[in-house]
């Protein structure tokens, strides 16, 4: 089925939360979120690092200000409307206590109240980059915990409800750099 625009009625209205623990979300999930925005929904992004250290020849002052401005250009070439940065710092989300992500996550569930969550596979073996099981994990707890009133309770007491998100996309790198044989057989 499709509105009067031309727009397939299953994207159109909804409200996408897409969690990234780094840039890498874009070559992972990118895409599907971007032909959802295409079809009528409205996207934001949480940046739960700052990607201090990813780069060559630059402090991590400078590459967390660089990766910062290239994830928003990026955000607003796919036509995310607005990006979050948590600020966390990369490679080190294990120090961060998966309860105060968890909640903070929680927070945007229920603020920005999406019918569509992408969150970084926190069950994935090959993915060496931890902040993504972090995030993932985090995610997928403030997915289940944000439909409960007794989570964050000064949220919902400050008019924040709680939120059942209906759909959940989980992404990861699409191939696991350990194999050597291909994904299928050509039979």
């Amino acid at each position: 089925a499709t509105l009067a625009a031309g727009i397939p009625a299953h994207a159109a209205g909804k409200v996408i939360l897409v969690v990234a623990a780094d840039a890498g979300w874009t070559a992972h999930a990118g895409g599907t979120v971007a032909k959802m925005i295409a079809e009528g929904a409205e996207a934001y992004l949480v940046r739960v690092t700052n990607d201090e250290k990813e780069s060559w020849g630059l402090s991590p002052e400078e590459t967390a200000l660089r990766n910062k401005n290239e994830s928003e250009a990026a955000a607003r070439i796919l036509g995310i409307k607005e990006v979050i940065s948590l600020g966390h710092r990369a490679s080190e989300l294990r120090d961060v206590p998966h309860t105060t992500l968890r909640d903070r996550l929680i927070f945007l569930i229920r603020l920005h109240r999406p019918a569509v969550l992408f969150i970084p596979n926190p069950h994935t073996e090959h993915d060496r980059n931890l902040d993504r099981h972090y995030a993932g994990a985090a995610a997928e707890d403030a997915w289940h915990c944000a439909r409960f009133e007794n989570f964050l309770p000064a949220a919902t007491d400050g008019g924040l409800k709680p939120h059942i998100v209906s759909e959940v996309y989980y992404y990861a790198p699409p191939v696991d750099p350990r194999r050597r044989e291909p994904e299928s057989t050509s039979t």
